[in-house]
């Protein structure tokens, strides 16, 4: 169980008398593509295309990004998602970035070996402990203003801000930039399971 969330492209292929010959000629592609094109309904020629242009699991930052931006969800996961709003998400999702703390780690534990660290590598090592813990507390408040911040829940993952976190928003970006690039015919949906 937990969290897995879903970008759907849906496009809708119309063959009625008032649309074009491109459009019915469009409709009778994919009609003949998908091989129903006898089993279809003459007296409603249309058929609509979705597949998943991205999907994350127990990216909890980006389920709560479309909660609060996408307005009022139908059944709590599932949210109609403009354009606009994917342009916002990559925005965000690259601020999150630019601001990302590099976290500095001594060595491989926060363990300092006191007996064999010269003076110079032992403050060193101190100040990458007080940046390490700061920003631990930074950016995992809940108090947190970021348009990404995690979002708990039953099933939703690790609420820090970690290397999962950041790869998370990276993919995110991915995300967006795919579904972007289809041309405007095609809508969006956002919906998670959980």
């Amino acid at each position: 169980m937990g969290l897995d969330m879903y970008l759907e492209a849906k496009r809708s292929y119309s063959g009625y008398d008032y649309e074009g010959s491109d459009r019915k000629n469009e409709l009778r592609s994919l009609l003949t593509n998908v091989r129903v094109l006898d089993n279809y309904d003459l007296n409603s020629p249309y058929a609509t295309v979705s597949f998943t242009v991205g999907y994350w699991r127990k990216m909890n930052a980006v389920h709560g990004w479309f909660h609060r931006n996408c307005g009022t969800p139908d059944n709590d996961i599932s949210f109609l998602v403009s354009r606009d709003h994917l342009e916002k998400l990559r925005r965000d999702c690259a601020e999150a970035l630019i601001i990302k703390p590099e976290m500095v780690s001594v060595g491989q534990s926060s363990h300092i070996d006191l007996k064999n660290i010269a003076k110079a590598d032992l403050a060193q090592a101190i100040k990458d402990s007080i940046v390490i813990e700061s920003h631990r507390k930074e950016f995992n408040d809940l108090n947190d203003k970021d348009p990404l911040r995690p979002t708990s829940g039953f099933f939703f993952g690790n609420t820090e801000k970690d290397d999962r976190y950041y790869d998370g928003l990276n993919r995110t970006i991915a995300i967006c930039d795919k579904a972007l690039a289809l041309n405007e015919s095609w809508r969006f949906t956002y919906e998670a399971s959980y």
